[in-house]
């Protein structure tokens, strides 16, 4: 009952993260979330993942080669969203992704009791 208070969007790599921050169709994403009071966006990996991108991204490693996007782009991208959105952008890491997913529920859950 709480669906047009809050939302969670995630991304369960830095191949995934990679491929939508050089979409436009992903800012839409984050600007159809400024509507909702509590938006959130979990990433399951970690700052030192994207500074080890490609490494750990899903992508085959023949590929690497012809990737455009580096660690430093995907690190400013991250930032500007910050910035730019008030969506609550989190770095969960590989395994905690549903740990944090569930504690932000009953948080909201919570707060309209």
């Amino acid at each position: 009952g709480l669906e047009d208070k809050f939302c969670i969007e995630r991304k369960a790599d830095t191949g995934e993260f990679a491929m939508n921050i050089v979409q436009a169709r992903f800012d839409r994403e984050l600007e159809r979330m400024e509507c909702f009071q509590h938006p959130f966006s979990i990433l399951e990996f970690t700052v030192q993942d994207m500074m080890m991108f490609p490494k750990g991204s899903g992508i085959p490693e023949y590929k690497w080669k012809d990737l455009k996007i580096t660690p430093q782009f995907m690190i400013k991208r991250f930032l500007e969203y910050q910035l730019k959105y008030k969506t609550k952008i989190i770095t969960a890491g590989k395994h905690y992704g549903q740990q944090v997913a569930n504690n932000i529920f009953r948080r909201v859950i919570d707060e309209y009791k």
